[in-house]
């Protein structure tokens, strides 16, 4: 299975993590995971119905129904989670 390397940033905590992704995962999928790490990580709890997972650079928000492949998300891809 093919995976690739995104740096995603959250601003709401001033940090950013690297996470490996499979491009046939599911956006939603990817952004429920993401989120269930960061807040263990951190020690709090986001509201995972309202965040986005947008592209750093288009400033857009990613089809949630979308696989990671079907996204154009990229290996070395910086996504944005608001």
């Amino acid at each position: 299975m093919d995976k690739i390397n995104v740096e995603v940033i959250v601003p709401a905590i001033n940090k950013k993590y690297e996470f490996l992704l499979p491009i046939v995962m599911k956006v939603n999928v990817a952004k429920q995971l993401m989120t269930g790490i960061v807040c263990n990580l951190e020690g709090i709890n986001f509201d995972n119905e309202n965040l986005m997972l947008c592209y750093i650079d288009k400033g857009e928000e990613i089809g949630s129904n979308l696989s990671i492949e079907e996204a154009g998300i990229k290996d070395g891809s910086k996504l944005l989670m608001v």
